[in-house]
């Protein structure tokens, strides 16, 4: 498989759908595949990341927000898999600082299209990873 897209459950209703909608019109043909795994509220977020992982996709896209993304990075860890963000959460923080279209159907046209690979570094504190920051205190409380 070519793409796996995986979505946080937290994505909503309209998103999902401009998200099929785009998936199906810019990867979906000329001999490329894709799947969407949406991950339910009752499942464990890790383990869906990883069962989804089995399918051997060429790179994985995160739907959602930040805690989505890193969720998906620490995932992919020590792997050569590229990984693609579709803004869907609150802040879209690591999205906007590495000038990813905010619009569900451009990003997956970013994905989709031709497009420069670049590594960005990462953090891991206490098992977890992170993209952008990590706080500590009251920040890391609230």
């Amino acid at each position: 498989m070519d793409t796996l897209f995986i979505v946080a459950p937290t994505v909503a209703d309209e998103t999902r759908a401009a998200l099929q909608a785009a998936a199906q019109a810019l990867l979906g043909g000329e001999g490329r595949t894709f799947a969407i795994r949406e991950i339910d509220a009752d499942e464990s977020f890790d383990a869906a990341i990883r069962q989804s992982l089995a399918l051997a996709p060429t790179r994985v896209v995160a739907v959602g927000g930040d805690g989505t993304l890193a969720a998906v990075a620490h995932a992919l860890v020590n792997t050569e898999r590229p990984l693609g963000i579709v803004p869907a959460g609150t802040g879209n923080l690591v999205a906007r600082e590495l000038g990813i279209p905010l619009d569900t159907r451009a990003a997956v046209a970013l994905v989709a299209g031709p497009h420069r690979l670049r590594r960005v570094d990462a953090m891991e504190i206490n098992g977890r990873t992170y993209l952008l920051n990590a706080g500590v205190g009251v920040n890391a409380a609230v």
